[in-house]
Order: structure tokens, then C-alpha cells, then sequence
């Protein structure tokens, strides 16, 4: 484009005007080659996080000035991500200060900005500490259970379930369908624009239908999720009746038989500290036969806490 308007420029300097700089024919070739640019860098935005980050972003050289952050996962089998970089003040108690807490998400995952390594950590859990320390736990206080809430986040898992214009303009903005829009266009100046009409509203009809079945599949994901209870947790020094949604790593609870619900999802991975508990877990390992799970109370206070392994497992009510 830049080349040809300087030839264009010269040609009207030295009076000659060739058939392919006159202006009609000009305006006839740039205007759609200038909108067929435009679109191809808008929907680029949303085709390649690279594409995005370099048309609308720029690099920052501290972590204070950012407002996003560009994760490339180590595994090949992920893609590339953008996720926007979160700044929180945990409320402050007494006289000392709250520190501020930098973070982003990235697959359901939560990541810290360790400022004396200049990275992100993904948030640790408290499930590798020995016996004793758990035992020896005394529930959370109201400083640490701000503390962890800005860590941690809420007890609840989300299903997002965006409108129905949202997700039909997200399937219309997928490279096959913008391929097929563009080889509409073409048969429509073949004299073939009755057959391109048709053409357009069956694809027009077959996205609405896989944005409907989308939308299906997301409300019965939605409806599998448990409902939050309430449930027995010792903060402060004493126990209290908290919804589920709020607890905590670190939170000691007690949990009962529900006679009038037998079928009772636990709330969240609990380890268990004292009693025993029958727990089915089919719909986790397949196993249709119920699950005995016993107290970590006569393993040794030196040893350390290990999911992984076999015997461990029997001790967590997933």
C-alpha cells in the first residue's frame, strides 16, 4: 500500500494518469483490500494469543506496571495463555500491615508473585506437613482465615454460562466458519447468489444449533455441581455453623451421618483426624464397593502426610 500510493503521487507530478492509477479504480482495489486487512487482524486477536498480545500489548519490565501476564505451560498438549494480574489487600488486623498479594489464574489454577524470586509459585496446599502438625491443629483464626481466603479463594467451583449471543458470536468468529462465509461471498458473484443465500442461513442455522447444545451441556454440568450446606467448622476457639462454600485449608470440621440424606456430598478433601467413615467414591475411581476411610490418631507424629501413596488415601474423604 505504501509503495503504491508513492507511484500514484509521482504519476500525478508528471501529468501522466495510467489506467491503474485512476482514482476510481484505486478506491474500487484499496477499500476492500483495506477492509479485508482489518478483518483479518481483528478476528487474529482471537485466533493466536501471540497475535493478540503483540496488536494490543506491550511488554513491561516490572511486574507493578502490568496488567496481564502471558503463561506458556510446559506441556505441548496446552496452549498458550493470557490472564488478567490481580492486585488484593487481605483486611488488616491490629497494627501491623496487610501485604499485598499479586496473582492470576490460569486453568482454575492460582499463581503468586514471589517478589524475592521475581516469579510466580502456584498456591501451595497444607498437604505434605507431618502427622503431629495436623493433629496438633487448633482451627483458624479471623486473621487466618483472610489470609487464606485471599490465597485460596471461596469453596466453590463455577461453571461459567455465558449468553447465548456471546457464544454464537464466538462460533462465528472460529476459522472454518469465517472460511466458509468467505467462499459464500465468492459464489455470490458467480450469479449464484440464490444458492449463496441458502448456503448462509443453513450455516447460520447449524452454528445456532451447536451453540443450543453447548449451552444444554454446560446447564447439566452446572446441575451435577452439590449444593452448598452448612457444616460444623471450629474458628476462633470455638465451633460455629459456616456454609460450605467458605471453607479453608487448615479448617477443622466435624461431620456427621445425615440420616435424612444419606446420599450428603462432602464438602471438600478432608483428612481425618479422629472417628472412621464409610465413603463412596464411584463416581471418582469407578469402585462400586464403599471405601472405609480411619483416623490419622495412631500414625506416627513424625511421619508426613502423602496422598499419593495407597495407605495415606485411606486416611482423606474425597
Amino acid at each position: 500500500m505504501i509503495n503504491l500510493a508513492i507511484y500514484v503521487w509521482e504519476c500525478t507530478l508528471r501529468g501522466s494518469t495510467p489506467p491503474f492509477c485512476t482514482p476510481h479504480l484505486l478506491s474500487m482495489v484499496a477499500v476492500p483490500v483495506l477492509g479485508l486487512l482489518q478483518l483479518v487482524v481483528h478476528l487474529g486477536t482471537f485466533w493466536s494469543v501471540e497475535f493478540k498480545v503483540i496488536c494490543t500489548m506491550r511488554k513491561v519490565a516490572s511486574v507493578t506496571a502490568a496488567t496481564h501476564v502471558m503463561v506458556f505451560p510446559k506441556k505441548a498438549t496446552e496452549k498458550t495463555g493470557l490472564s488478567p494480574l490481580t492486585y488484593t489487600v487481605p483486611p488488616s488486623h491490629g497494627d501491623e500491615e496487610p501485604r499485598a498479594v499479586r496473582s492470576f489464574e490460569f486453568h482454575k489454577r492460582r499463581y503468586l508473585w514471589d517478589a524475592d524470586k521475581k516469579n510466580f509459585n502456584k498456591v501451595q496446599l497444607p498437604i505434605s506437613n507431618t502427622f503431629a502438625f495436623y493433629l496438633s491443629s487448633t482451627g483458624l483464626s479471623p486473621r487466618a482465615v483472610d489470609e487464606s481466603l485471599g490465597l485460596h479463594g471461596s469453596n466453590s467451583f463455577e461453571v461459567p454460562l455465558p449468553s447465548f449471543l456471546d457464544m454464537y458470536k464466538e462460533q462465528c468468529r472460529q476459522p472454518f466458519f469465517v472460511f466458509q462465509i468467505v467462499c459464500v461471498c465468492l459464489w455470490s458473484m458467480d450469479d449464484n447468489w440464490y444458492y449463496s443465500l441458502f448456503t448462509l442461513a443453513m450455516l447460520l442455522l447449524f452454528e445456532g444449533t451447536v451453540v443450543i447444545s453447548r449451552t444444554r451441556n454446560m446447564r447439566l454440568l452446572r446441575d451435577m455441581m452439590g449444593k452448598p450446606t452448612d457444616v460444623r467448622v471450629l474458628r476462633n476457639g470455638r465451633w460455629q455453623m459456616q456454609p460450605s462454600t467458605t471453607l479453608l485449608p487448615g479448617d477443622l470440621v466435624s461431620i456427621a451421618r445425615n440420616k435424612h440424606d444419606p446420599d450428603a456430598v462432602v464438602p471438600a478433601d478432608m483428612l481425618l483426624l479422629n472417628g472412621t467413615v464409610v465413603s463412596n467414591e464411584a463416581i471418582l475411581t469407578g469402585e462400586a464397593t464403599p471405601q472405609q476411610k480411619t483416623s490419622v490418631s495412631h500414625r506416627g507424629g513424625g511421619e508426613e502426610l502423602s496422598i499419593k501413596k495407597g495407605e495415606d488415601r485411606m486416611h482423606v474423604v474425597f
